[in-house]
């Protein structure tokens, strides 16, 4: 199961969408990998540490979080389209609630109850979430942040081979919160070429009948 980037439809097999006829964009898989990672550690990773951080006064325990549901890695992208892409935040929501519209016909709604994504409020928090992610969290707590830090250097380590972790480490001066800067702007880099610029064209045209 794909999103087309063009009308926001679901592409459940071939290389272009049936509802519009917009290929598979070549950079696809980059796209999507920006959008689970900051789902996964602008979002999740964020909500368990601030709740501990809550609850207990203090981050004690580590999480183990499955990773995103694919239909909130869809709703990443459309808000990392207007982040780090062109999109403007009404065609944003429109595309946000298509998905939604379409996770629901498919069983998939529960994953947003958590998030309130069928209010306003609640996709203003998300995508507020994900853009201070992609700023390096500038506004979460000192304790958050660092327990963020540990998880994406863990993740990319787990992802990486020895050589490269040691080119990062060097790099950093073993810094956790440069080394975590380092890994985004790797990530950022991928999508500089304007991947996630002028998405949701098809969108734009249904608006406009």
């Amino acid at each position: 199961m794909k999103l087309c980037l063009s009308c926001a439809s679901i592409i459940d097999n071939g290389n272009s969408c049936s509802a519009c006829g917009s290929p598979i964009s070549r950079d696809y898989d980059i796209i999507v990998s920006a959008a689970k990672s900051s789902v996964e550690f602008g979002i999740l990773y964020r909500n368990y540490y601030e709740s501990q951080l809550t609850r207990n006064g203090e981050i004690s325990s580590k999480a183990s979080i499955v990773p995103p549901d694919q239909w909130l890695v869809f709703i990443g992208i459309a808000a990392l389209s207007g982040i780090v892409g062109n999109a403007s935040y009404d065609l944003i929501k429109s595309v946000i609630r298509k998905i939604i519209s379409k996770a629901k016909r498919e069983g998939g709604e529960s994953c947003f109850t958590e998030f309130q994504l069928e209010s306003s409020h609640g996709i203003e928090i998300f995508i507020e979430y994900i853009r201070e992610y992609n700023e390096g969290m500038p506004n979460v707590s000192p304790e958050v942040r660092s327990a963020i830090v540990e998880e994406i250097l863990i993740h990319g380590i787990t992802k990486g081979n020895s050589e490269d972790f040691t080119a990062l480490l060097k790099r950093s001066r073993c810094n956790l919160s440069e080394i975590a800067n380092i890994l985004r702007e790797a990530q950022h880099k991928e999508l500089s070429s304007g991947s996630l610029h002028d998405l949701w064209d098809k969108m734009i045209d249904e608006e406009s009948h």
